[in-house]
């Protein structure tokens, strides 16, 4: 198994819904596709996000999972990298834009990795 794979079955192994959804993938997919996967993070992270902003219970997977993704990302190596900042911020870019609560749960690295994604944001509508 390699470093991203590693990284996708630790957030299943810690976080119980994302258990589903890896065996959802897999079953779909019949192979672990760790960019396509974090995609699936990413619209859980989000929907648990949207669950806390709407006035729900504070999910503690979520503090969770946000954690594990900075830890990633500070400590994991090029491919995990890339795994945290393609897949999931990118994935997530607009949300975290228009969502300064969201963003405000991010660590310091996921902050830093996320910087330049929405200054890219700000461009969009001028092309």
């Amino acid at each position: 198994m390699n470093e991203s794979e590693n990284l996708v079955h630790e957030l299943a192994a810690a976080i119980p819904a994302l258990r589903g959804l890896l065996e959802e993938h897999l079953d779909f997919y019949e192979e672990l596709l760790p960019h396509v996967f974090m995609g699936d993070v990413s619209r859980y992270a989000f929907g648990e996000y949207e669950r806390l902003a709407g006035g729900g219970e504070a999910s503690p997977s979520l503090s969770q999972l946000l954690s594990l993704l900075e830890r990633a990302a500070r400590d994991g190596g090029g491919h995990v990298r890339d795994l945290v900042g393609a897949s999931f911020l990118e994935n997530l870019a607009v949300e975290f834009k228009e969502h300064p609560g969201f963003r405000a749960m991010l660590g310091p690295v996921l902050k830093q990795y996320l910087e330049p994604l929405l200054r890219g944001l700000g461009h969009l509508g001028e092309v």
